[in-house]
């Protein structure tokens, strides 16, 4: 999986909350086929613009063809303290390697 992967995701789930400002990079939290990657998103619709770190969790998951894909299956910030988790834990969001193509 890419960082242009992983971020093209992110910002094709919800395009109405999502933008990824800046995309620092992968960390692999043990064995296993977990990544996680470390985002500083923005809100689109938020006059502000208060930007907040993220946690993005994805998992490479064996698909019933026998084929592995990666999904987003987290995005959580601490942005409102450590003993406050805010954002989605219940996602399975298929990570596209491919850009999609142009819309006609």
């Amino acid at each position: 999986m890419t960082a242009q992967a992983a971020r093209q995701t992110l910002e094709q789930w919800n395009p109405k909350y999502v933008k990824v400002v800046e995309f620092y990079g992968f960390h692999q939290p043990g064995p296993g086929d977990t990544r996680v990657a470390y985002l500083l998103l923005v809100n689109p619709g938020d006059p502000a613009q208060h930007q907040v770190i993220y946690e993005a969790r994805f998992q490479l998951v064996t698909k019933p063809d026998g084929q592995p894909q990666w999904f987003l299956t987290g995005l959580i910030t601490h942005g409102a303290g450590l003993s406050r988790r805010q954002g989605w834990d219940n996602l399975f969001i298929p990570v596209q390697e491919k850009a999609p193509a142009p819309a006609k």
